[in-house]
């Protein structure tokens, strides 16, 4: 006797599949662009821009005046041969937030850079805060970073193959309403002296 699966069971996949679809497309968004890659006197800069960042549903929850936080983890490394791990020469963490002042109907808008370089001792975090009601405004300041410094520029013997990875942190997105998963982007491109 052979059992053949039913029309009921080929009608629960169908279901599964347009139930996870929309879930898994909107999870599976964002990018990252590196508009900008190179050393200057300040050291090594960095310029990028985030598409996608922020869907209709993240704009409403800012709107009802919970705050949101995007992690940015800027890396500047020297590529090696492949079983010698890449060398770290210097790291930045950026943190940017947004809290939708309800009240006085403002974007209350921080920025945390913490700069950290190899063999350095770690810099105080400097603090940026701004105060607007535009969204175009908000979207801007969560979404790109201009010109920001990874390292001091110490780290001329890896000229050649110095590159930059730009890690950005959404925060959390839930597949199917159930599971809770990170959702991170990630861009990488040489260095240009």
């Amino acid at each position: 006797m052979t059992v053949r699966p039913g029309p009921h069971l080929c009608l629960v996949g169908l279901v599964v599949l347009f139930w996870v679809a929309p879930a898994w497309a909107d999870f599976a968004e964002p990018s990252v662009t590196l508009t900008e890659a190179r050393v200057d006197d300040r050291g090594a800069l960095v310029s990028f821009e985030i598409h996608g960042g922020l869907p209709k549903e993240l704009l409403e929850r800012i709107e009802s005046g919970t705050p949101v936080t995007f992690r940015h983890r800027l890396e500047l490394f020297a590529r090696r041969p492949f079983p010698i791990p890449n060398r770290v020469l210097g790291r930045t963490t950026v943190d940017t937030r947004v809290e939708y002042d309800t009240l006085g109907k403002q974007y209350v808008l921080s920025r945390t850079i913490r700069l950290r370089a190899r063999k350095k001792r770690a810099q105080p975090p400097t603090e940026e805060h701004e105060v607007t009601d535009s969204v175009e405004r908000m979207v801007d300041w969560m979404t790109r970073l201009d010109d920001l410094a990874i390292d001091d520029a110490g780290s001329d013997k890896f000229n050649d193959s110095r590159r930059v990875r730009v890690t950005t942190n959404l925060g959390r997105r839930y597949i199917m309403w159930i599971f809770p998963a990170s959702l991170s982007v990630t861009a990488e491109q040489p260095l240009r002296p």
